[in-house]
């Protein structure tokens, strides 16, 4: 048992002289026990120096033996084992479309790197001094605590990219995280709690966004699962064992009567945001049957569930269009995305309409007002 928690123990338990300190004395008194306790067996003693580093990292490069020893050693794979990882190309550089591991070998990046390289990799010049010029003058910038002009002109041009009424902009650190982001958004927004999503599906790697995803992945969070998350099935094929129908109007119509019985079994009043992939991606490439995201658009606004289109992959002219949702003549409540705007930068959006923006913050500054009314 730690120190602190027999001191702890000991100031509930009895009355000893530790009732005259305060919990704050007795935590850190504590703190210093268990530290000395640890220090004690030669934990938590690393103190790192340059001393400490091999010197062969300041080198220029290393062999192709030395790479391939350190990357078994330390590199960890995404979503699979290590070994598996162990004999994958190493890449060296890249041109146009195709990707040159160090071997002269030339690969065509079918992939634009899990969709973060639309642009491919010859970088417009005027990209590379924009960048440039930006790491000269601010290389970074919170923005919870002031705002930068890039960050304003970015926003201002997102909304003129994006249909009415989507003109306010979040930036996250990565698609996962602006799909958590919509999740928190959509349950504030309505007063309600469960997210409907789709089997096949990824939205990320972060808890909830797995937790929102169909594919296999989502056995990595299962074992915790958290409340509030329900799928249900795509308008799609289902390895040849279940289909809706044989032509696209037979899978509107059967798969929307579906989604519809399950919101009603769910409880239309519990949902508060169904989040699809306009286009889905890794759960197969598949394209919505024509009608169905002008059904769920219906069914959505008459059941007050926000409609939430990830377009991480899809977005920023992957699929022939500017956005995913574009080629089905509607428009969602919330849009998230990542990926495609990136090309050679670092940035990360999710868009909401005025009126959810609005009423956000609203419903901030009543709950500010009422926490101080009750303080006085």
């Amino acid at each position: 048992m730690c120190i602190r928690d027999r001191y702890q123990r000991r100031v509930r338990g009895r009355r000893t002289g530790f009732m005259l300190l305060s919990r704050r004395v007795v935590t850190q008194l504590a703190a210093r026990r268990c530290f000395s306790a640890k220090a004690e067996v030669g934990v938590g003693l690393h103190a790192p120096t340059k001393a400490d580093v091999d010197p062969s990292h300041w080198d220029e490069s290393w062999s192709p033996d030395r790479i391939k020893h350190e990357s078994d050693e330390h590199v960890m794979a995404s979503w699979g084992t290590g070994q598996a990882f162990k004999n994958v190309p190493m890449i060296e550089r890249g041109e146009h479309c195709y990707l040159y591991d160090t071997k002269g070998q030339r690969y065509l990046d079918w992939t634009s790197q899990a969709v973060c390289a639309n642009l491919g990799y010859d970088v417009p010049p005027q990209v590379m001094d924009a960048v440039t010029k930006q790491l000269g003058s601010l290389p970074y910038a919170y923005g919870g605590l002031s705002h930068t002009e890039i960050r304003v002109r970015i926003s201002s041009l997102l909304s003129e990219l994006l249909p009415d009424p989507l003109t306010g902009f979040l930036f996250p650190c990565g698609g996962a995280e602006a799909n958590e982001a919509a999740f928190r958004i959509a349950r504030r927004y309505t007063g309600k709690t469960k997210i409907l999503t789709q089997y096949r599906s990824y939205h990320g790697g972060s808890s909830g966004a797995l937790q929102a995803t169909g594919d296999f992945r989502r056995g990595f969070v299962e074992d915790a699962t958290a409340p509030g998350f329900i799928k249900t099935f795509n308008p799609v094929e289902t390895f040849g064992t279940f289909t809706f129908g044989q032509t696209d109007e037979e899978k509107t119509a059967n798969a929307l009567m579906f989604l519809e019985d399950q919101i009603t079994m769910e409880g239309a009043d519990s949902i508060a945001a169904f989040v699809l992939e306009s286009v889905v991606g890794a759960g197969g490439v598949y394209k919505l049957p024509e009608g169905y995201l002008k059904g769920v658009r219906e069914i959505c606004t008459r059941n007050n569930i926000l409609l939430v289109c990830d377009e991480v992959m899809v977005g920023f002219g992957r699929t022939g269009k500017f956005w995913g949702f574009q080629h089905y003549d509607v428009v969602p409540d919330i849009v998230t995305s990542a990926k495609g705007p990136v090309s050679y930068t670092h940035l990360r959006a999710h868009e909401t309409p005025e009126h959810l923006v609005c009423r956000l913050l609203l419903e901030k500054k009543k709950k500010k007002i009422s926490k101080i009314q009750k303080y006085y």
